[in-house]
C-alpha cells in the first residue's frame, strides 16, 4: 500500500495525468525513426470543450497518457509488453470559424487563450513518445505485429446513435519487422476532425491522408470501439457503416446515401438529422505495398480515426463547392477528380471554390500532398489585388512536371478544401483529388500555329476565343474510354 501510493505521488510531481469523460476523437500514427527499430509513436485525442478538462493543468503544465503495447500476430496475440508514457506536446482548438473574429470557441487550450462563446468547441491535444521495438525490445523476433491502445472512460451522454457513456478505445498496429532495412511509417492525416456539419446539405469530409512511404491506402467505416474488437452500441437505423442520418436509399448516388471511398477515403452524405444531432464517425486505415518477391500486396500497417460530428442549421447559408476547368463534361459544373499526367511535361488544372451565397467570398487550400514532388498550388491572380478586383470566388491553379521516376499504376492522391466566409458559422467542403502519371504517348507530333492574331490551330482546330483548351493524343492503341480523360493541356492567351 505505501509503495502505490508512493508511486502516485511521485507521477503527480512530474506532471498531471490526462483523465476525461469528454473524450470526443482520436488519430494514430508512427514514424520508424530509424532501422534499430526505434518509433515515434503519437496519439491525437479530441476533447469537447463544454466537458471535463483532459489535462487538469493550466497553460503550459506537463500532461501525458499511457497506451498499452501488445503482440498482434500468431504466437504472441494479446501478449502484453508493457505501457509508454506519452507526453503532451501541443494543444489547439479545432477552430472550425477562423475568419469570424468575433466567434471564437468556448475552448482555452488549457488556459493559454481566451475562451469565446461559440458552440461547440473541440481541443486538439497532441501526446508522443519514442519506443524501442527493435531486437533489443525483448518482443519475441515471430512477433511482427504490435498493437498500441489507448482507453479511457467515457464517451459524450449526448451521442444520438447510441454510444452515449459507452468507454472510449482507440488503437493501432504496427508491423515492426518491415522496418528492416526499409524504414516504414504510418499516414498522416492532414485533416482536422470537421465536428460540425450543416444539415440538410450535401457534405464532403476527407482526413487527407499522406503516407510518407507513399503506400496504397484503402479506407472504410470501422465500428467505433468500446474495448479491443468490441463495437460501442448503434441505435438502429444506424451502424457503423451507416453511423449519421442520410437522405434516399443508403446505397444511392451522392447526395443521397452515406458512403466511404475506400480508395480516396471520401466520406459522402447529405445529413437529414435535426440541428444537434450528435453522431461517430470512426474510419480504418490500411497500409498496403507491393512486396516484389511475392508479387502481391502486403498489408504493413492499420490506423484509424475516430470522430464525433454535431449536425448544425446553417439556415440560408449554402456549402461551397469546388469546379475544374476543364469539367468532367464541357459546360456543366461538374469537377474532374481523376487526372492523367504525363511524366517530363507540365500539367495544370485550375479548381474554382464556388458559392451559391452571391455575398459570400470563398478561399481555397489544399493538404500539399504533392508539395515535396513539386507539385503547386497557386492563386490564379494577383493575390495583393484580390481584395481590390476579386475574384470573389477563389481560383487556383494545380501544376506539376511528374518526374519519370513517378510513373506508377497507382493514383497519387491530394485533397483540397473550400471554405466560405459566412459568420457565425461557416461553410466547407472538401475533395480527393487523384493524377495517374504516365510516360508520354507516342504522337504524330501535333502543334499549335499562330495563324493570326487571336486565332490559334490546333492541328486543323481553329479556336477565336481566349481560355483553356484540351488537345488530346489519340494512339491508334488507345481506346475510346481512354481518350475522354488523357490529353496534354495546353492555355491559350
Amino acid at each position: 500500500m505505501n509503495i502505490r501510493i508512493l508511486c502516485v505521488l511521485w507521477l503527480i510531481s512530474l506532471g498531471h495525468v490526462a483523465s476525461a469523460t469528454h473524450v470526443i476523437g482520436s488519430d494514430w500514427r508512427y514514424r520508424c525513426l530509424n532501422t534499430s527499430g526505434d518509433y515515434e509513436i503519437t496519439l491525437i485525442l479530441y476533447r469537447d470543450c463544454s466537458g471535463i478538462p483532459l489535462c487538469p493543468g493550466t497553460c503550459g503544465d506537463s500532461c501525458f497518457v499511457f497506451a498499452d503495447m501488445k503482440g498482434a500476430s500468431v504466437g504472441c496475440q494479446n501478449v502484453s509488453y508493457g505501457t509508454i508514457k506519452l507526453q503532451l506536446v501541443s494543444v489547439r482548438d479545432v477552430n472550425l470559424n477562423p475568419l469570424c473574429a468575433n466567434a471564437k470557441s468556448i475552448c482555452s487550450n488549457m488556459g493559454c487563450a481566451t475562451p469565446g462563446t461559440f458552440t461547440p468547441g473541440v481541443e486538439r491535444y497532441e501526446f508522443r513518445a519514442v519506443v524501442n521495438l527493435g531486437q533489443s525490445s525483448g518482443i519475441p523476433e515471430a512477433c511482427c505485429t504490435v498493437n498500441f491502445s489507448y482507453s479511457i472512460c467515457c464517451r459524450s451522454s449526448s451521442f444520438s446513435t447510441g454510444a452515449a457513456n459507452s468507454n472510449f478505445y482507440s488503437d493501432m498496429s504496427v508491423n515492426r519487422c518491415l522496418s528492416t532495412p526499409v524504414m516504414n511509417s504510418s499516414p498522416v492525416l492532414t485533416n482536422d476532425v470537421p465536428h460540425i456539419l450543416c444539415t440538410n446539405q450535401p457534405a464532403n469530409i476527407n482526413c487527407g491522408g499522406i503516407d510518407p512511404d507513399l503506400d496504397s491506402l484503402a479506407y472504410a467505416f470501422v465500428p467505433s470501439l468500446s474495448s479491443a474488437g468490441a463495437s460501442v452500441p448503434y441505435t438502429p437505423p444506424y451502424s457503423f457503416d451507416r453511423p449519421m442520418p442520410w437522405t434516399g436509399p443508403a446505397s444511392g448516388q451522392f447526395p443521397d446515401g452515406i458512403r466511404c471511398n475506400p480508395l480516396t477515403g471520401d466520406i459522402s452524405f447529405t445529413p437529414a438529422g435535426p440541428s444537434n444531432f450528435q453522431g461517430i464517425i470512426a474510419v480504418g486505415i490500411q497500409q498496403w505495398r507491393w512486396n516484389t518477391t511475392t508479387k502481391v500486396y502486403q498489408l504493413v500497417g492499420t490506423t484509424r480515426r475516430d470522430m464525433m460530428v454535431w449536425l448544425k442549421s446553417c439556415e440560408s447559408n449554402r456549402s461551397p463547392y469546388l469546379t475544374t476547368q476543364p469539367a468532367l463534361i464541357p459546360g456543366t459544373s461538374t469537377p474532374r477528380i481523376s487526372w492523367i499526367f504525363y511524366a517530363g511535361r507540365e500539367n495544370c488544372f485550375e479548381v474554382t471554390a464556388q458559392d451559391s451565397n452571391f455575398n459570400d467570398t470563398t478561399f481555397l487550400s489544399w493538404n500539399a500532398a504533392l508539395a515535396t514532388r513539386g507539385a503547386t498550388f497557386l492563386p490564379a491572380y494577383i493575390p495583393v489585388q484580390r481584395r481590390i478586383s476579386g475574384p470573389r470566388e477563389d481560383r487556383y491553379r494545380l501544376c506539376w512536371t511528374p518526374a519519370d521516376s513517378t510513373v506508377r499504376q497507382q493514383p497519387y492522391l491530394f485533397t483540397i478544401k473550400a471554405q466560405d466566409n459566412r459568420c457565425p458559422l461557416n461553410a466547407s467542403s472538401e475533395r480527393s483529388f487523384q493524377i495517374f502519371v504516365k510516360q508520354p504517348p507516342v504522337t504524330a507530333g501535333a502543334t499549335i500555329q499562330n495563324v493570326v492574331c487571336n486565332q490559334y490551330t490546333f492541328q486543323s482546330n481553329i479556336q477565336t476565343t481566349e481560355g483553356w483548351y484540351m488537345y488530346v493524343d489519340w494512339p491508334v492503341t488507345k481506346t475510346a474510354n481512354d481518350r475522354k480523360f488523357e490529353g496534354d493541356r495546353k492555355s491559350v492567351v
